[in-house]
């Protein structure tokens, strides 16, 4: 016990000498400290043309780089605010599609009602009546009707009206009923 009491006695003496001998040193207004008997040996150093002109573009090559940098981060900033707008775009336009889709299944739920009630009424009228009535008609209208008229009276009606619009009719009844339905 006693020889840890002298050699802790020992260190804090040493320590305490040590630290007497230390003085501090400024550097870029930072305090180091720095021990009595150290010296400095402070030579100003020559360079050579070469040693200069190395340094010198040196310091051009990194000022380029700073300047690069520079342009990347503002280049980066801009396509953060690009790809913003860009989703809000998108954001929009979904938007405007949904409501799109929306109407047109609005539009849609509306003719064909309008189309089903117009093959009621040229059903209920005689055939030759129906067939002068649906001549005068476009191809994609009397179609519709059509499609939505019993086969029964709708061979009575195709009977009776022009052969050329029959012809374009039945075709079109032909085609349409083979393509699947998309939804």
């Amino acid at each position: 016990m006693r020889f840890a009491l002298f050699s802790l006695i020992t260190v804090l003496f040493s320590t305490s000498v040590f630290a007497q001998n230390i003085e501090e040193i400024i550097v870029n207004e930072k305090v180091y400290p720095t021990p009595v008997n150290v010296k400095f040996d402070v030579t100003k150093k020559e360079f050579t043309e070469n040693e200069i002109m190395l340094l010198q573009s040196l310091e051009s090559r990194r000022i380029e780089l700073e300047r690069k940098a520079q342009v990347l981060i503002v280049r980066e900033k801009l396509i953060d605010l690009s790809e913003i707008k860009l989703l809000e775009k998108i954001e929009k336009l979904e938007k405007l599609e949904k409501s799109i889709k929306k109407l047109l299944n609005d539009v849609s739920v509306k003719e064909e009602k309008r189309l089903a009630d117009l093959a009621i009424v040229y059903s209920e009228m005689k055939p030759a009546l129906a067939a002068e009535r649906l001549n005068v008609l476009d191809e994609i209208t009397v179609y519709g009707i059509l499609k939505r008229m019993s086969f029964k009276k709708s061979a009575k009606v195709l009977e009776k009206m022009k052969v050329e619009k029959v012809r374009i009719i039945s075709r079109m009844l032909a085609e349409k009923t083979l393509l699947p339905q998309i939804k």
